[in-house]
This record gives C-alpha cells, structure tokens and sequence, in this order.
C-alpha cells in the first residue's frame, strides 16, 4: 500500500496533509470503493487538473532543441531573468 502524505487544498492551493490514504491498485475486473474522504479528494485533484493549462508541445520541442543546441541561455535572456528577480525581491 501507497500512502499519500500530502494533498492540495482546493480552497488555499498549499499542500496539507489529510493523512494516509489508501492507494492500492485494484486488479482489473474487480470491484472497487472509494470512502467519502477518499472521493472528495479524488474529486479535489480532477477539478485542480483541469485547471491546468494545455502543454504547448510545439514550445516544449523548440526549447529542448535550443538547449541541447547550447542556444538557449543568451546573454539577453540571462540578463532579463537578472531582472525581473530583482523586480520580484525589491
């Protein structure tokens, strides 16, 4: 048995921890059923995932290229993230 130690608070967004929460896997064709605590969470983590954006898998490719390539970090990209981190501390 898996047990998942932390979750997130629909309401806050912070992780809390609700205690153990049984994640066996069933075996296919049995029958399974999931306490009301269990629901709500299951419940809690669907509607968090649909809130997630889309994966841009054109956006993904073209960076890994450009990493791999050794083109990603310029020195303009560097210096911009210097400066929106100074932005975000002052």
């Amino acid at each position: 048995m898996k047990d998942v130690k932390e979750t997130m608070s629909a309401a806050t967004g912070e992780f809390v921890s609700p205690g153990p929460v049984n994640m066996d896997v069933p075996r296919p064709g049995s029958a399974t059923r999931l306490s009301g605590e269990d629901l709500a969470l299951l419940t809690q983590w669907a509607q968090k995932a649909c809130q997630l954006p889309a994966v841009r898998e054109d956006l993904v490719r073209r960076v890994k290229a450009e990493i791999a390539a050794g083109t990603y970090e310029t020195p303009e990209r560097l210096e911009m993230t210097v400066q929106r981190l100074m932005e975000d501390l002052l």
